[in-house]
């Protein structure tokens, strides 16, 4: 498990700016540039920047590899099939030979590391640096003059080859450190008040058995906020269902997931609604959301429907009245 870390001294991170997609799934940089990116240009430098895989080597790819000193946009979409991230370093080692810990990964205060992307910032959580697969954000950070690597750190991604040299030239003049404004959650945004009856909400594993645990699984018909907490080591959503089936009879998918639309899904819990790409219900592990929504009398299943977590027992009947 990664968690935020302290920024460098030689700079801080500036804004990170967050919005709803305007296309959903494909993840690509060739998309447009937001409102955001065209600001970010008009104010410095921007550079493209696409993480993913080609089978067992890992990439991450510019548009530019040289720029100016100062403000910079890295403008990020992971076009692979499982979680990256960017992190960068400042060094003048070469960018394959960066020192590693024990565990394989590069040493983040021997290397050099001065600041990583940031994905989303949760409700209830640290920082999540993680991006997505098929999920696109922006990093704005300002830059001094030197020698960089940007590249991933999760478990084996940079030996296997995910990293990039990256050149500022120029004076390091005019290029202080921007006040930084700390991302923020859709939640977080909006006050993140509790409306109407709150439930809480644990999501987790005990073992092979995966659990849904709410503190009340009766309310009075109106607004509820769903308080959901990922206590688990792993990733879990939680989604509603509206029904009359017993929880663990409900309908599956020839995959074994439980059948959205037979089964009457009425909302999913938001973890994190990137720059570009489809919202993200996955909650990660360590952190938590809030869901506020008006229920109707009637019966209702709480439950992780990614692969496997239903079957593993992760539902929990709840009533409203």
């Amino acid at each position: 498990m990664r968690f935020a870390r302290p920024i460098g001294v030689l700079f801080l991170l500036a804004v990170l700016s967050f919005g709803v997609a305007a296309c959903g799934g494909g993840g690509g940089s060739s998309t447009e540039s937001t409102g955001s990116n065209t600001a970010a240009a008009a104010a410095g430098n921007v550079v493209k920047v696409q993480l993913g895989e080609n089978g067992s080597k890992y990439f991450i790819k510019v548009d530019k590899d040289t720029v100016k000193a100062g403000r910079t946009t890295f403008v990020i979409d992971n076009v692979g099939t499982m979680h990256h991230e960017m992190a960068i370093y400042k060094t003048d080692t070469a960018p394959g030979n960066l020192p590693l810990t024990a565990e394989g990964t590069v040493d983040e205060e021997k290397a050099g590391l001065v600041a990583e992307a940031v994905y989303t910032t949760p409700l209830r959580g640290d920082e999540d640096h993680r991006i997505r697969d098929g999920r696109g954000v922006d990093y704005t950070v300002n830059l001094p003059a030197g020698k960089y690597v940007l590249l991933c750190n999760l478990a084996g991604h940079y030996k296997a080859g995910q990293f990039v040299a990256f050149t500022v030239t120029g004076d390091a003049g005019g290029t202080a450190a921007v006040t930084p404004e700390r991302p923020t959650s859709d939640a977080q945004a909006a006050g993140a008040k509790v409306k109407g009856t709150a439930v809480g909400v644990q999501l987790g594993e005990n073992g092979s058995k995966y659990f849904v645990k709410v503190d009340k699984n009766t309310v009075k018909a109106g607004t509820t906020t769903f308080v959901i907490d990922n206590v688990g080591t792993m990733h879990h959503e939680m989604a509603i269902y509206k029904t009359d089936t017993a929880p663990s009879k409900l309908p599956l998918t020839a995959d074994g997931k439980v059948d959205e639309e037979k089964a009457g899904l009425l909302a999913e819990a938001v973890y994190a609604t990137p720059v570009r790409g489809d919202a993200d219900h996955r909650i990660r592990d360590g952190r938590g959301t809030d869901l506020t929504i008006d229920l109707k009398p009637g019966k209702y299943v709480l439950l992780c429907n990614l692969a496997g977590h239903y079957k593993a027992g992760q539902f929990v009947a709840f009533t409203v009245t």
